[in-house]
């Protein structure tokens, strides 16, 4: 695919009209990787709050791809983000969870991590 991006010069665009489907694809797994990053922290972690999570998942991953201004907005962004008691009500639908529901949540993200893993090396 990147390959018939270059041979027909989609891959650069001056006038901002078709995009990338490589690029595309770039920011989308750059995106599963924070997100697959920041649910293994939330899921292991029961003292931080999400925003807390959610910032040095973003520091590991994203920043490096983004401007100081879009840094110190995502950051602000995240203080907007519900206590840990709601947050795991989003994920499990009830304030208590079981380890079981847990390792579920651990398994399930352990599978995106790897599949994300074996997507770098295509």
């Amino acid at each position: 695919m990147v390959e018939q991006e270059v041979a027909e010069k989609r891959t650069q665009s001056t006038d901002g009209g078709l995009k990338s489907a490589s690029r595309t694809l770039l920011r989308l797994q750059r995106a599963l990787e924070f997100l697959s990053l920041f649910l293994l922290k939330l899921v292991d972690t029961d003292g931080d709050s999400p925003s807390t999570l959610a910032t040095t998942a973003y520091d590991a991953t994203l920043s490096q791809h983004h401007t100081w201004l879009v840094r110190k907005a995502v950051r602000l962004a995240f203080y907007g983000m519900p206590s840990n008691r709601a947050m795991m009500v989003k994920i499990y639908g009830t304030e208590e969870h079981s380890e079981a529901d847990q390792l579920q949540m651990r398994l399930g993200l352990g599978g995106l991590g790897l599949a994300f893993s074996l997507s770098l090396s295509l």
